[in-house]
């Protein structure tokens, strides 16, 4: 599986810098503090995993639903 399936590095890093920059003004953080625990507590992952994991979680249910309704309409 490609890692980020075509999306280019550069558009990521806008997306994450985005991401910490709302992460920021949510916790009212100062801008050059340590990113990783402020995002620990609001439970969000980086963009590279976040991609990953809606993947992950597409095909899993995409293969759940075509079983689900392959024996449903046997």
């Amino acid at each position: 599986m490609k890692r980020n399936m075509g999306i280019p590095q550069c558009q990521i890093n806008c997306v994450q810098k985005v991401l910490i920059s709302a992460a920021n003004i949510i916790t009212l953080s100062p801008k050059f503090h340590h990113i990783t625990p402020v995002l620990l507590q609001l439970h969000w992952l980086p963009i590279n995993f976040l991609i990953q994991f809606k993947l992950i979680i597409i095909n899993f249910l995409r293969r759940f639903l075509f079983h689900f309704l392959s024996s449903f309409l046997k």
